[in-house]
């Protein structure tokens, strides 16, 4: 009960002994019933944490005790906390199985439940359509009223509301919804939940075109999550500040944050995440120099990025120091490039884009060579 009080608080640094240790001893035969509620909040500690193995190897643990002691009650609860790993990894069908599951649990006890109804919004969100995920957050303030809280990182619905709103351009309810979360929050509110909302205050003013208001929310934001050890919420709020950094033209800090971001999200396995990620250090490059565009050559921006630092002569492993990429993704992206523009070598790329091939030896063999394409 102490770890999962300290996990709704905002603590998941603290939540985490707590709920390992009462694992533990309900390992010894204690109530199936407690051992999927302590699991299921074990999970999401760990989730938030950055154990993303360890959170979906014990969600589905606790399902499993819960289906088979037949605490049918406690199905709803453990199929929607399942949910996070799956839409962080990008595993929409397995999350979408989840919600489909919380769904049935909670109608076959004649009721519906806030919580699943939130997962659906975040799954919304986590494939880019928040108008779908603003229909879905519209319930749970109409049908319970908006009394469903949520946990800060973990499906909070109120947060996803004002994420959706943001993205929809609806500024002016977004700015509302806002300040009802901060009023709700308060002063005393844990370190996260400070964190994350000074985040959706910084993406607000930016929507506005207020940078001095979103300069100050982000350092309001890093302030509060000074000492956090919540890997996603600290990868967002990097990319997030990025974007902000990189409009403001400070590149060089803009591709700090997004390397160190790489660097949490690559730990994490969390595929959409870094996908968004790479497209950020994309646009963080050097503009493109005359010669045709990205549209004109039918390229993504991740691959014109790629081709741009090709075509200056830089040799795979260059050009993923300068993209903080692996070498094998530059390897995967000239694949796609070479079949897209029907090309062989690496000075036809640059006379593509306009640019004389040039640099070092390794770089005039890698253009004599044929590419190895990456399976």
């Amino acid at each position: 009960m102490r770890g999962t009080a300290r996990l709704w608080a905002g603590y998941p640094e603290l939540a985490f002994p707590d709920l390992s240790h009462a694992a533990a001893r309900l390992r010894g035969g204690s109530s199936a019933r407690f051992a999927g509620v302590c699991l299921t909040y074990l999970a999401c500690a760990e989730y938030l944490l950055g154990a993303w193995d360890e959170a979906l190897a014990h969600a589905e643990l606790a399902m499993s005790l819960v289906r088979d002691a037949g605490y049918g009650n406690l199905s709803a609860l453990v199929h929607h906390f399942a949910t996070l790993v799956p839409i962080g990894r990008g595993d929409f069908a397995l999350a979408a199985r989840h919600i489909e599951a919380a769904h049935a649990a909670a109608a076959a006890l004649g009721e519906a439940w806030a919580g699943t109804v939130t997962a659906e919004a975040a799954l919304a969100l986590a494939r880019g359509a928040p108008a779908d995920a603003l229909h879905a957050v519209a319930r749970v303030r109409e049908e319970w009223k908006g009394k469903w809280f949520g946990i800060t990182g973990l499906l909070d619905w109120r947060s996803l509301e004002v994420e959706a709103l943001v993205a929809l351009a609806q500024i002016d309810l977004a700015a509302e919804r806002l300040g009802e979360l901060e009023q709700l929050q308060g002063d005393g509110a844990a370190p996260l939940a400070r964190a994350s909302t000074a985040r959706l205050r910084a993406l607000l003013s930016m929507a506005r075109g207020d940078r001095a208001a979103a300069s100050r929310a982000f350092a309001d934001a890093w302030e509060h999550a000074s000492g956090l050890r919540v890997p996603l919420v600290l990868a967002q709020l990097e990319m997030d500040e990025a974007r902000f950094l990189r409009q403001s033209g400070q590149r060089n800090r803009a591709l700090a944050r997004l390397r160190s971001a790489s660097a949490r999200l690559a730990a994490l396995g969390a595929g959409p995440y870094a996908q968004l990620c790479d497209q950020e250090l994309a646009r963080c490059q050097a503009p493109p120099a005359p010669g045709q565009t990205r549209r004109e050559l039918g390229l993504t921006t991740a691959e014109f990025a790629v081709a741009r630092a090709v075509a200056k002569g830089l040799t795979n492993k260059e050009t993923a120091d300068e993209l903080y990429v692996s070498v094998k993704t530059i390897e995967f992206h000239l694949s796609h490039i070479f079949m897209k523009l029907d090309i062989r070598s690496r000075r036809e790329l640059a006379r593509r884009l306009g640019k004389p091939a040039q640099g070092s030896l390794s770089a005039a063999y890698e253009a004599a060579a044929p590419l190895t394409r990456s399976p």
